[in-house]
């Protein structure tokens, strides 16, 4: 029986790079435990009114992803020769069919006027 070849390549794992300074998804990353890089997109974030929610969200996230993907590039250097991870997230509030990204004042606002408020990450 013919043996496997072993790789004697020592693999390093991948650097992660949070796409955001949301001061929350800096501490949610930190209580994780992990080793982390902060580099938040220059994204202007431009909504699609014809998008729904989640599509937006989605649409975003992948967008900060792809535009750190670029400034890790753009920088060089070790990390941008090295295997990483970006994490993107973005997160939006909507009343009915309005698209929000101020949560506090579309919170309030729900609140105030007794509308449900839905969140969608």
């Amino acid at each position: 029986m013919p043996s496997a070849a072993v790789s004697s390549e020592i693999v390093q794992a991948p650097n992660l790079i949070l796409a955001s300074s949301s001061p929350r998804r800096i501490d949610l990353i930190k209580n994780l435990g992990l080793k982390f890089e902060i580099l938040p997109s220059d994204l202007d974030e431009i909504v699609d009114a014809a998008l729904t929610p989640s599509q937006v969200v989605a649409e975003l996230a992948e967008s900060k992803a792809a535009r750190v993907k670029e400034l890790v590039q753009e920088r060089g250097g070790a990390i941008a020769q090295s295997h990483h991870v970006i994490l993107a997230a973005d997160t939006i509030t909507h009343l009915g069919a309005k698209l929000s990204k101020d949560i506090k004042s579309k919170v309030e606002g729900a609140v105030n006027n007794g509308h449900s408020e839905k969140i969608s990450i």
